[in-house]
């Protein structure tokens, strides 16, 4: 059960710097059903639980440019985290820089720096992104988790590919 402090929704504030669990709440789950809320513009309503922060997930493997590949690993095989599709790598700010797939990034040379190896051309949505568009942009560019980010472009957490499917199977 959810506490009501603590909604399984994220929207476009930032999301508390402790890790988020969500071990009783499955990504794949069937959405709540909720009232009907205005959207940005008022013109509207848009579902809460049909947008990209419905699926965020924030205990996500996260990098700095300058860190080797062999530190990233050791942290990944230290912590343990909600999703490990893909590695995030910020700037001194936080930022979103750049994504390595985990899957390339163990057969990268240890000492290999991070920001070296980043893919920096990918899409990355807002928590507001409707799902659709969300889970097409992920198709679109063969991504199995998608960057969700803040209005400052820094990092916020992913949508995983678990969530992506679900959307997908639905839509």
């Amino acid at each position: 059960m959810v506490d009501s402090k603590h909604p399984n929704v994220v929207g476009s504030a930032d999301v508390p710097h402790s890790p988020r669990h969500r071990a009783s709440l499955p990504v794949a789950s069937k959405p709540r059903h909720r009232a009907d809320k205005p959207d940005g513009d008022g013109k509207g309503t848009s579902r809460h639980d049909e947008t990209a922060g419905h699926y965020l997930l924030a205990s996500i493997p996260r990098a700095s440019a300058d860190q080797t590949v062999g530190a990233v690993i050791a942290d990944l095989m230290s912590h343990k985290y909600d999703c490990l599709d893909i590695v995030c790598v910020l700037d001194a700010e936080k930022h979103l820089i750049g994504i390595t797939p985990l899957t390339s990034l163990f057969a990268l040379p240890r000492e290999t720096k991070m920001g070296s190896v980043v893919h920096d051309s990918f899409p990355k949505v807002h928590a507001t992104t409707d799902q659709e568009r969300m889970a097409s942009l992920a198709l679109h560019h063969s991504l199995n988790a998608i960057p969700v980010i803040d209005a400052n472009d820094r990092l916020l957490g992913i949508v995983p590919s678990v969530a992506l499917l679900h959307i997908l199977r639905r839509e």
